[in-house]
């Protein structure tokens, strides 16, 4: 039930930088994930809630205040945040900037055929959008450890959800007192993101 993300450890550049991360969320088409990759069996959440009903009272407040976030991609939107952080499109088809190549490395628990295929879904809409993007499909404890000590880039996950219908219990596992170096392990799980 709940919501799935792809989450960015906020410690590596340039995905440190929000308005990046923003254009990573402009670039992606959570309908043409549902379509494809859940054949239409779900719909795409406007925050980072669940879409429930009983949660319907502070996804209302979190859209009315302009903070949802778009069921369908914006990707020149996304790619004018790129170029504005000084990106330029490369003769490869990728943004690039002092001769590297903007590149993104996401981790997939490869224990469910939805993960892996979201995320291969994630890599093309990126890729289309000049974003060297790869995936890479861990085994459930490989990617467990990944994650919550740090090693990772991005990483497709549902970790926010600390609940169903509190929010305060999924906002609360970004809290900075869940943060730790990189290659310690992140407390219960929580911020694993280094989110700070």
């Amino acid at each position: 039930p709940c919501p799935r993300q792809l989450s960015f450890n906020t410690t590596i550049a340039p995905w440190d930088d929000p308005t990046m991360r923003q254009a990573i969320s402009l670039i992606i088409d959570r309908t043409q994930i549902i379509n494809v990759a859940y054949e239409g069996t779900s719909t795409p959440s406007q925050t980072m809630f669940v879409q429930y009903g009983g949660m319907a009272p502070y996804i209302d407040a979190i859209v009315a205040a302009g903070m949802g976030i778009s069921p369908t991609a914006d990707v020149a939107a996304g790619q004018a945040l790129i170029e504005a952080a000084g990106y330029a499109m490369g003769g490869s088809g990728f943004y690039e900037k002092d001769g590297a190549a903007l590149t993104v490395d996401i981790l997939v628990n490869n224990s469910t055929a939805e993960y892996t295929r979201t995320t291969d879904v994630i890599v093309e809409q990126l890729r289309n959008a000049g974003i060297d993007a790869t995936s890479q499909p861990l085994t459930g404890q490989t990617w467990d450890d990944s994650v919550n000590n740090g090693n990772f880039t991005a990483a497709y996950n549902w970790d926010s959800c600390g609940s169903v219908n509190e929010p305060w219990n999924s906002m609360n596992r970004f809290t900075a007192r869940f943060v730790v170096p990189v290659g310690e392990r992140s407390p219960g799980g929580n911020n694993w993101v280094r989110w700070n």
